[in-house]
């Protein structure tokens, strides 16, 4: 988890799209699958749990390099996770976060 202003925590996911993708981060260290997740686009999302934040950042370092291809999330407590691609390299999309019902 990692824990922003305000003692939030995120948990940050990984959707990988593609074969070579899937197979090298279920090979990694510090990942476990989280299977089909409904989230906050509508749709449902195969997703690998990352450590941390920093496993996602090395994982963006090694897009070009290992010919990576997948889609970042973030969760935020009892909300659906939220595809932040585009925020990662700095385009902003702006997508309301829906707290999950109970």
């Amino acid at each position: 988890m990692y824990t922003i202003k305000g003692g939030d925590s995120y948990v940050w996911l990984v959707e990988p799209r593609g074969a070579q993708t899937n197979r090298i981060i279920s090979e990694m260290e510090g990942v476990s699958e989280e299977g089909s997740v409904y989230c906050a686009d509508g749709k449902y999302h195969n997703l690998w749990r990352m450590s941390g934040h920093a496993m996602v950042t090395a994982l963006k370092h090694s897009r070009d390099k290992l010919n990576l291809e997948f889609s970042v999330f973030r969760k935020r407590n009892n909300e659906y996770p939220i595809c932040v691609d585009a925020w990662m390299i700095g385009k902003r999309k702006t997508v309301k976060p829906r707290a999950m019902a109970n």
